[in-house]
């Protein structure tokens, strides 16, 4: 996974980092359609969940 992290392929941290990294992606690269993987490893049901809930929380409506 570190060579995702590293280039910006995947991305870990809190809603308001996921939020900024995106963010600088989607001015460096101009896209504006963005595929998610919550399951990630060996995370839990419950962990994924949460992920999810937070990513569509306090992500997603940043990009409306």
């Amino acid at each position: 996974y570190e060579f995702n992290i590293e280039q910006g392929l995947a991305l870990v941290g809190s809603p308001e980092t996921i939020r900024r990294k995106l963010e600088e992606s989607k001015k460096r690269i101009g896209y504006d359609i963005f595929c998610g993987n919550f399951a990630i490893g060996k995370m839990s049901d419950d962990m994924t969940r949460e992920s999810i809930r937070l990513f569509g929380e306090k992500v997603v409506p940043a990009f409306k």
